[in-house]
C-alpha cells in the first residue's frame, strides 16, 4: 500500500480525525453562509443517508443481494427526490458517478447493477406518474449551471485520482484534499445552487467517514 503504519490505526485516524475535521469545516462554512443557506436537522438527516449508503456498499460488508437491496433504496430515494424537484441531488449523483468513471474508481459490478436498476426504476415511475420529469430537464438543469456542475466534477476527479493512485500520500489518503477542494469551490462559485450542492456532498462526505470510523473502530477491537 505504500505505507508502513498499522492498516487498522491509519483507517481510524483516517476516518476519526477526518470525520471532526470535515464537522468543523462544515460548521464553520454553514456559519460563514447562513443568510443564504441554513441546515436544518431533518435535512442533515436525509443527506446523510446517502453518505451512510455508500460506505455500507464500500465496506462490502453486505452479501450481493443485500447490495441490491441498499442500491434499491438509494436510488429510489435519489429519483424521489427529483421528483420533489430537488434537482441538487441529482446533481451530486451524476458528479458523483462521473467523477469515479473517470478517475479509475468506477467498480464495474456495483455501477452496472446501478445504472440497471435506475433504468427500470425510471421507467416504473414513468408509468405511474405522468409529471415524472425526463432525462432532457435533467440535462438542461446541468447545463443552466454548467459552472457549479463542472467545478464539483472536477474537483472530484482529482480527489479520487489522487485516493486511487496516490494513496501513499496522506493528504490523500487521508482526504484533506477534499477539504481543500470544499474551500476552493466555495470562493471560486458562492452561487445558491453551488452552495445547495457543496453543503449536500459535505454532509454526505461526513457520513460515509463516520460509518467508516465505526465499522473500523469494531472490526479494530475484535
Amino acid at each position: 500500500m505504500g505505507y508502513t503504519e498499522d492498516t487498522k490505526t491509519d483507517k481510524l485516524k483516517k476516518y476519526g480525525f477526518g470525520s471532526l475535521r470535515l464537522l468543523g469545516l462544515l460548521l464553520l462554512i454553514t456559519f460563514l453562509t447562513q443568510t443564504r443557506w441554513s441546515v436544518p436537522i431533518g435535512t442533515t438527516i436525509n443527506f446523510g443517508t446517502f453518505g451512510i449508503g455508500g460506505a455500507v456498499l464500500n465496506l462490502h460488508v453486505v452479501s450481493a443481494k443485500y447490495q441490491i437491496i441498499i442500491l434499491v433504496i438509494l436510488i429510489v430515494r435519489f429519483i424521489l427526490e427529483y421528483l420533489n424537484s430537488n434537482v441538487i441531488l441529482m446533481f451530486y449523483l451524476l458528479k458523483t458517478v462521473f467523477g469515479d468513471c473517470l478517475a479509475g474508481k468506477l467498480d464495474q459490478i456495483v455501477w452496472f447493477r446501478s445504472i440497471t436498476i435506475a433504468v427500470i426504476t425510471w421507467i416504473a415511475l414513468n408509468q405511474m406518474f405522468d409529471f415524472l420529469p425526463n432525462l432532457f430537464q435533467l440535462f438542461q438543469s446541468i447545463k443552466n449551471d454548467f459552472p457549479t456542475f463542472s467545478l464539483h466534477l472536477i474537483c472530484h476527479i482529482i480527489c479520487e485520482t489522487g485516493d486511487n493512485y496516490f494513496e501513499h500520500l496522506v493528504f490523500f489518503r487521508h482526504r484533506y484534499s477534499y477539504e481543500l477542494s470544499c474551500l476552493v469551490i466555495l470562493f471560486c462559485n458562492p452561487s445558491k445552487t453551488n452552495l445547495q450542492l457543496l453543503i449536500v456532498d459535505m454532509i454526505a462526505a461526513l457520513f460515509y467517514r463516520f460509518t467508516n470510523y465505526v465499522y473500523n473502530l469494531l472490526k479494530h477491537e475484535n
